[in-house]
């Protein structure tokens, strides 16, 4: 938002505050236009972004340990699954839990009905009616969405995947620890 004091009619400098969201105030005149201080605001934000992006660098080449609570990084596991009914994602293995920290499931296909398993037990309902081109996005969290007991599989069933125009009907990825069955 510019605010102006007829400086276009009057030859004399006049304060103007040149972002009303912000703290920056410059003399408006033929020596010091709109466009320098705007240009001087836009280099301190872009200078602000850099410095943001700079700690952003920093964090993501941190050691894992740092980076995942000591536990080192989690397994990456993208999926594509074909067939209604449930489909295995992860397979548990005997003495471990699987522990889901972050999931993105995104329905290519027709609207269908998706469950998410541990073995046969229901982790959170039925979501109901996911249309195509529609997703469940879990981001990342220290802390697992779903740690599955001991041996069972990570499983997700629906009610339509059949093979469509763009290959499989549900697809997505899945960021897990395996966790020794003594291991909190």
């Amino acid at each position: 938002m510019i605010i102006a004091d007829n400086w276009a009619r009057t030859p004399q400098t006049t304060p103007l505050a040149i972002f009303a969201n912000s703290n920056a105030l410059a003399d408006y005149s033929p020596t010091n236009p709109p466009a320098a201080v705007a240009a001087a605001t836009a280099a301190a934000a872009i200078a602000t972004l850099a410095s943001e992006a700079e700690a952003a660098l920093r964090a993501i080449r941190a050691a894992p340990s740092a980076s995942f609570g000591g536990l080192g990084e989690p397994s990456h596991q993208p999926f594509d699954l074909i067939g209604v009914g449930p489909n295995i994602a992860i397979n548990g293995s005997q003495g471990f839990r699987i522990a889901i920290y972050e999931l993105l499931l995104y329905n290519a296909g027709e609207s269908q009905t998706i469950s998410l398993l541990a073995g046969t037990q229901d982790l959170m309902g039925p979501i109901r009616a996911i249309g195509a081109g529609v997703g469940l996005f879990l981001p990342w969290q220290e802390i697992p969405y779903f740690t599955l007991p001991a041996g069972l599989p990570f499983i997700i069933a629906g009610s339509s995947l059949a093979a469509g125009p763009l290959g499989s009907e549900t697809t997505g990825f899945i960021k897990y620890r395996m966790l020794n069955n003594s291991s909190t």
